[in-house]
């Protein structure tokens, strides 16, 4: 079953729980959504959520979203829309001290990804998380997570030999105990010399 990009997007947007607003990949609650919000002249972005919490810092969120597969054009597009909001929050306070702390994330959305090494390119996003979508007659609307921060360790290629990495490890080991012992030596000195300091206020 099929829908086109509009009646995704009322789905998102009519997601509500005791009056928050709900993003429906995780259930995480937003005090606001808006739909097709305009921030020239960088595009138009299909939903915006903001949570403004002042122990929490302020948490925007950008949800762009495809009715078919998510691509490289997509993850330019979300890209583009993040460095968007920053200029436009540091034109909002040039005064960066009453700058409200803001995290700025962002989620794609799609029926599948393009490619097989799509995931790469996802994963080295660490703002930004990939789901995939699928609706049947029997459970409604289903959201998978394929890139989120963390799942790097989960790619990898076919065939792949970590023997070429061995003169690496060798030169990483010994080059890390060497930076340990000479850091050991300086925090014995440094010590010894503190020790020798004679404290005139006394």
């Amino acid at each position: 079953m099929k829908i086109v990009e509009r009646e995704l997007e009322d789905f998102f947007y009519t997601k509500k729980e005791d009056g928050r607003t709900v993003f429906p990949p995780t259930d995480e609650e937003y005090d606001y959504v808006y739909r097709q919000f305009h921030l020239k002249p960088y595009g138009i972005i299909d939903l915006l959520y903001i949570d403004c919490n002042y122990h929490d810092d302020v948490r925007i969120h950008i949800v762009e979203l495809k009715k078919d597969r998510l691509d490289s054009s997509a993850l330019i597009q979300i890209a583009k829309y993040k460095q968007g909001i920053k200029h436009h929050i540091n034109l909002l306070f040039p005064n960066t001290e009453r700058q409200p702390n803001i995290e700025i994330t962002g989620s794609l959305v799609g029926t599948e990804q393009s490619g097989e090494d799509m995931c790469f390119l996802m994963d080295s996003i660490p703002w930004l998380t990939c789901y995939l979508y699928k609706i049947s007659l029997e459970k409604g609307i289903e959201f998978k997570a394929v890139a989120k921060p963390g799942d790097g360790l989960n790619w990898y290629m076919p065939g792949e030999s970590i023997k070429p990495l061995t003169k690496l490890k060798n030169r990483l080991v010994k080059d890390y105990a060497r930076s340990r012992h000479e850091f050991r030596e300086w925090q014995k000195n440094y010590d010894s010399n503190k020790s020798n300091v004679v404290d005139f206020k006394k």
